[in-house]
């Protein structure tokens, strides 16, 4: 599986699990997920959530990214210090974008279960 960050810059990066100890060659220098001492559960086995290496840094934000969430499993939402909502597709193609709302940062978005 892949999970995603935003940054205080605007960036997203994209991990996905290790498949060697080398992320340089994913563009994102030194960066890596490997957990440290927290990366152990009760039971001994290393958490897969901590083996994970960046593989893409994208610039998609203007400022602080504060909101990083997906929806309904098909879009990524998000949203920042720049008071944009956007929405990408899982490829990071924009959908949909929300913009000169004229109501400061985004803090936290949140979404309803359909009926």
């Amino acid at each position: 599986g892949q999970a995603i960050t935003g940054t205080a810059d605007g960036d997203v990066i994209l991990w996905e699990r290790a498949q060697s100890n080398s992320v340089a060659a994913a563009g994102v220098p030194g960066a890596s997920m490997d957990g440290g001492d927290n990366a152990s559960i009760a039971d001994g086995t290393v958490d897969e959530l901590a083996e994970r290496s960046a593989v893409k840094m994208i610039h998609l934000g203007e400022g602080a990214l504060n909101v990083v969430t997906t929806v309904d499993d098909k879009y990524i939402c998000l949203a920042g210090e720049d008071g944009a909502v956007r929405f990408y597709d899982l490829q990071f193609r924009l959908e949909a974008w929300f913009e000169d709302l004229e109501a400061g940062p985004i803090t936290s978005v949140s979404f309803s279960a359909a009926a």
